[in-house]
């Protein structure tokens, strides 16, 4: 059940879309002056609003940017009901953040065709923001977990005993752990791109090389025995995978 507000100084209009509206289960509200109807609007929270254009005390856009102006009433269906039937009328009030015009006088089955088109792309609005909603939460949340498995994964190759290092899908070398910086005695930032390979034996360093980017292009396993060198210059066969 919706609650749609009427303002109209037109007591007989103001019944009969109250009975309308009434007849399809929704409950109404309705104001004989623009002002009271405002008052209304922003103190309540309406699901469709008609609005009279043209009325002794305001004229019926001004309450419409006032509505509209309002972050909390925004985006409330505006329905303007009006005797006017030229086009600048009509175009003025859309470009107000009406949402649509009904010419009086209408007829019944019109004015609930409205209603319900309305409710209807309001409540599918709702939904989708919701969606949006829960789905950047998960977003928000999906990306914390990643962030604590990163975490987690880098403080153990940060301390584990065996040399690691990482490279981009081109092989270049993004990081380069403690275990294998101590050993080679070259840092993580001389390591950065090709520099790893200084690490390893000079007699073993194209061959070593070639098979690593042969096995980055070809996106199969690395799995070969050469020898490294440590800071003091003495080599020790590695299998590096």
């Amino acid at each position: 059940m919706a609650d749609v507000l009427i303002v109209d100084d037109d007591v007989e209009i103001c019944l009969m879309l109250a009975d309308l509206v009434g007849n399809i289960g929704h409950k109404t509200v309705f104001c004989h002056t623009l002002a009271e109807g405002l008052s209304h609007a922003m103190s309540l929270n309406f699901d469709v609003i008609f609005l009279d254009v043209k009325m002794p005390d305001i004229d019926g856009y001004e309450v419409c940017q006032r509505l509209k102006s309002n972050p909390s009433h925004q985006d409330i269906p505006v329905i303007f009901i009006t005797v006017r039937d030229k086009l600048s009328d009509k175009m003025k009030a859309f470009s107000i953040g009406g949402v649509d015009y009904l010419t009086k006088p209408f007829e019944a089955e019109e004015v609930i065709a409205r209603v319900k088109t309305h409710l209807t792309i309001n409540t599918l609005k709702r939904q989708l923001e919701k969606a949006n909603e829960t789905l950047e939460e998960k977003v928000r949340s999906r990306t914390e977990e990643l962030r604590q498995s990163e975490e987690r994964f880098r403080t153990l190759i940060e301390l584990s005993p065996t040399g690691v290092f990482l490279t981009d899908a081109e092989g270049q070398c993004t990081y380069w752990n403690p275990r294998i910086a101590k050993f080679t005695g070259i840092s993580t930032e001389e390591a950065q791109g090709d520099g790893w390979v200084l690490g390893i034996h000079e007699e073993d360093r194209e061959r070593s090389f070639a098979e690593w980017t042969r096995c980055c292009r070809e996106r199969i396993p690395y799995n070969i025995e050469s020898r490294y060198v440590d800071r003091e210059g003495r080599s020790t066969w590695v299998i590096a995978q």
